[in-house]
């Protein structure tokens, strides 16, 4: 039986053993990512890439079982977004307090995200 011993862990992985990588704890260690919690979107720009930790940025999985529908799901993701910023404001809804997230196999909000949605242009 082929044996993995992880240095510096006391851990032994074999056959069959399942590891989950904590992907939203990667994508918010400040080991990796300046001011993890801030909304920078700047460090994923081409000229930045350079500044990205190899296998630290990995939102739709890694290897031969990576999400199939990952260019596609970005490409609808920039249209829906585009046509909404383009046609509406977005706010949270009066009273809404910091959004809480809850990790398991996918992050989501612990209570939902209740937002205002307010069109640029009279519609009639």
């Amino acid at each position: 039986m082929c044996l993995h011993r992880l240095p510096g862990t006391g851990l032994t992985l074999k056959p069959g053993d399942l590891v989950q990588v904590p992907i939203w704890c990667l994508h918010h260690d400040p080991n990796y990512w300046p001011d993890p919690e801030a909304f920078i979107p700047d460090r994923f720009l081409p000229e930045n890439k350079d500044n990205i930790h190899p296998f630290t940025h990995i939102p739709f999985g890694i290897g031969p079982r990576n999400c199939i529908a990952m260019r596609f799901a970005l490409m609808e993701a920039k249209v829906a977004l585009a046509k909404l910023l383009l046609e509406a404001e977005l706010e949270l809804a009066p009273g809404h307090g910091e959004v809480a997230i809850i990790s398991s196999i996918a992050l989501r909000p612990k209570d939902g995200v209740m937002v205002v949605v307010k069109p640029l242009k009279k519609l009639f």
